[in-house]
């Protein structure tokens, strides 16, 4: 493995994230945006875009502890999320991390 595997992973699901945008906002176009398949490919790729924004500016705000660039890419999309799914998705660090800004 090379020195830069966590740069060129980081990198890649930037571009996979990136054809999920195009993936589902076609998928919109093709059913049509007010269709109930269009509707949740509308949700799906406003969290795809919401996750690109946040991953293109680099892997260091989330690795860092960063989890409130999660939380806004979240709720840009529209994806509620409760206190036990956000309990069961982040680690201790980031719980911690979100308890020390509070």
């Amino acid at each position: 493995m090379g020195d830069d595997v966590w740069s060129t992973s980081w990198n890649e699901s930037v571009e996979a994230n990136a054809r999920w945008v195009r993936i589902t906002a076609r998928g919109v176009e093709a059913l049509g945006p007010d269709t109930p398949a269009g509707i949740r490919l509308a949700r799906a790729a406003r969290f795809f875009t919401a996750v690109q924004e946040t991953m293109s500016a680099g892997p260091w705000p989330l690795a860092t502890g960063e989890t409130g660039a999660l939380l806004r890419a979240l709720a840009r999309a529209g994806l509620p999320v409760t206190a036990e799914q956000l309990r069961g998705a982040l680690t201790p660090e980031q719980r911690a991390a979100l308890r020390r800004r509070a």
